[in-house]
């Protein structure tokens, strides 16, 4: 995939946040969301030079950016070679959707007991309802993206949705790579699905929604691997 990676993108994106926010946040926040959009290539070299040239600004800069990005699990350091984009294997992929379901469980089971009645995730949903029939598979993603974050914030636990928050910024990331390669979602099919998990998760025991929770992130570990060709393997 051909990188994006230029000054234009920084200015047209970002860069209105230099006067509020550091020049290191600002470049971390636009290279974090060409990331998410999926606009760098798994593995891409990020390197200190280019970028500052392409966004006019000091290494130092970039160098602290780039160290952010590391951190958030968006890049990666590999020794006496650099800062590369991030790429997942099959074991990570693995990992992040076992921590998705860990969370989510716990969040459902949380959330009834308080006696919760899914607002968050009726919101969630609403808008993933409103989509367009054209919307693109990355605005599909998120907004579904966005009912299960709103699932687990009917816990009212605000560590937990931490804690799912973090995740999410890996799952994105893994989610835009596995896009590129995708078909387009249909925003109502994907609404229905949602719905009915939604529904079922609060009229199920407990047990019953902990293994629907698992089910569902099963299948979507499945789509996900075919879509970055692990199923190949």
């Amino acid at each position: 995939m051909k990188s994006t990676l230029t000054a234009a993108s920084l200015k047209g994106g970002a860069v209105g946040a230099l006067k509020t926010v550091s020049t290191v946040e600002a470049l971390r926040r636009a290279l974090e969301e060409l990331a998410f959009a999926g606009e760098i290539a798994p593995g891409e070299p990020l390197r200190e030079a280019d970028l500052a040239e392409r966004f006019s600004v000091g290494r130092h800069s970039v160098r602290s950016a780039l160290q952010l990005l590391v951190s958030d699990g968006i890049a990666e350091y590999i020794h006496n070679r650099g800062v590369f984009a991030r790429t997942f294997s099959r074991e990570d992929i693995d990992d992040i959707y076992v921590l998705r379901a860990a969370i989510e469980i716990e969040a459902v089971r949380l959330a009834r007991e308080r006696g919760s009645d899914h607002e968050h995730a009726d919101a969630a949903l609403h808008t993933l309802r409103q989509l367009p029939a054209d919307s693109g598979i990355r605005e599909v993603v998120l907004a579904a993206v966005a009912v299960h974050r709103a699932i687990v914030a009917e816990a009212g636990s605000r560590r937990l949705l931490t804690a799912y928050d973090f995740m999410l910024t890996e799952l994105r990331l893994l989610l835009a790579q596995a896009q590129s390669a995708s078909a387009d979602y249909n925003p109502t099919a994907v609404y229905h699905e949602h719905r009915q998990l939604v529904d079922d998760l609060w009229a199920m025991s407990p047990v019953d929604a902990a293994e629907h929770i698992r089910q569902h992130t099963a299948s979507s570990i499945q789509g996900v691997l075919g879509s970055i060709g692990y199923l190949e393997e």
